[in-house]
């Protein structure tokens, strides 16, 4: 989809072709009908920004494992050491 591939362009390039974009529609438009379709475009990149914000709120504030957890889960990466240790016939010093 064009879409996808708008959105992987270097910042420079994204910048450039919204600046040609914005000289192009003002060619044909009078001043009222600026005003509006630039609204429009300004209420839909809100729209986008706030989705975005809410799903990167949503992310970060998944739980966090407890001390227990991650205590268990120390243990559990300890012993697997211990049994590739074991089994390469490593020996500490």
């Amino acid at each position: 989809m064009w879409l996808k591939s708008l959105l992987h362009l270097p910042a420079e390039a994204m910048t450039g072709l919204a600046t040609v974009i914005g000289f192009v529609l003002i060619g044909n438009l009078s001043a009222d009908e600026q005003n509006a379709l630039g609204n429009m475009l300004f209420l839909i990149g809100q729209i986008l920004s706030s989705n975005a914000t809410q799903e990167q709120a949503l992310q970060s504030s998944a739980p966090s494992p407890s001390a227990d957890e991650l205590t268990l889960r120390l243990q559990a990466l300890e012993e697997r050491l211990r049994q590739f240790e074991n089994s390469a016939g490593y020996t500490a010093k």
